[in-house]
């Protein structure tokens, strides 16, 4: 099938799904975000596409609109339904019979905005899409709830080969790391105020990475123990991931984290908040990781109760990290969702 992605800005898991999709055959035209704000990202290889427009503007989009049914892709993705242009390209495709698949990563809450969704979905929504792909449960309850007539888990997935990493944790340096946005959403403040709290009671306290950029940075300086390393690119992510013995994340609001994935098939054993959604599919608490509720004081206990396991107990939450993480691998994402388009076919 030729098909066609509206995707926002780019990530490595989004290459990944994109590659092995397009090993199964298919042909890919991929419309996105251009990279932009503090985060310098290189340039992704997009090779597996026959097309990929960085349409900043929205000058491509507009183009694409005026397209002849015969120049139209077989099927499309739309991610989300916030561009009115994108909207319109799945009112356009609907009209001609062609299956168009909306991703949603919003986990249902029973807010006002997502009820007034529900009202609104007969006449915005499902005339530009009659099917949801969804990151997890949570994200599924919320497309049932506005009325999509089929619904998938498995919208997002990390790039499993590029993290694996066959080195023992205990023979990996003694350290943390956390890696995002350095904002309030994220618990950067729960992070630094938690760590120097664990610090404060052990001997050897282990080091603590942070990696990314953002308005609270200022955090994250001058704290003993703690190495800020500014924003780093996305191909160097799995080589600091083999230099740590944990991933930490204590996230308020996280409607994903595909980091989490990432973490678990590098072996690392992962402390999430329970706010964290793919911890529920990555994550097993005490026996993988830990979760808690975003505060300080359980992150502290989080820090120390993984800086006492033993280094046998430390290698067994390892193995069950990478064990969690190859559950769901970018070939099967790219069955589901080529199994969620014959679905919508027209008999």
């Amino acid at each position: 099938m030729k098909v066609t992605f509206f995707a926002r800005r780019l990530a490595p898991y989004t290459i990944s799904f994109l590659r092995a999709l397009a090993a199964r055959g298919h042909r890919l035209e991929l419309i996105y975000e251009p990279a932009a704000g503090e985060a310098p990202f290189q340039a992704f290889d997009l090779s597996c596409c026959e097309r990929a427009v960085a349409d900043g503007d929205r000058s491509y989009r507009r183009a694409w609109l005026r397209r002849g049914p015969e120049q139209l892709p077989d099927a499309a993705f739309i991610a989300g339904w916030v561009e009115p242009l994108e909207r319109a390209a799945g009112r356009l495709l609907r009209r001609h019979g062609r299956p168009v698949v909306c991703g949603i990563d919003n986990p249902w809450t029973g807010s006002w905005r997502q009820q007034l969704a529900r009202l609104v979905a007969p006449f915005r929504l499902w005339p530009m899409a009659r099917a949801a792909w969804v990151a997890g449960e949570p994200q599924a309850e919320f497309a049932r709830r506005l009325g999509y007539r089929w619904v998938e888990t498995g919208l997002y997935c990390a790039d499993v080969d590029a993290y694996r990493c066959d080195l023992p944790l205990t023979q990996r340096p003694r350290a943390f790391l956390f890696t995002g946005r350095l904002i309030a959403d994220k618990g950067v403040d729960l992070l630094v105020e938690a760590y120097r709290t664990y610090r404060r009671q052990v001997v050897d306290p282990m080091e603590l990475l942070v990696a990314g950029t953002g308005p609270m940075a200022a955090l994250t300086k001058g704290v003993e123990g703690l190495r800020p390393l500014g924003f780093v690119q996305p191909s160097d992510l799995p080589g600091w991931m083999a230099r740590c013995q944990a991933l930490v994340l204590p996230s308020r609001d996280e409607h994903w984290g595909v980091v989490i994935h990432e973490a678990a098939a590098a072996g690392l054993p992962v402390l999430a908040s329970e706010a964290c959604m793919a911890a529920t599919a990555f994550v097993r608490h005490g026996e993988s990781g830990y979760l808690y509720p975003p505060s300080a004081p359980a992150l502290t206990a989080a820090l120390l109760g993984f800086h006492r396991l033993t280094p046998e107990q430390k290698c067994l939450m390892s193995r069950q990290s990478k064990d969690l993480a190859l559950t769901w691998v970018p070939s099967q994402q790219a069955e589901v969702f080529e199994r969620l388009l014959q679905r919508m076919a027209p008999a």
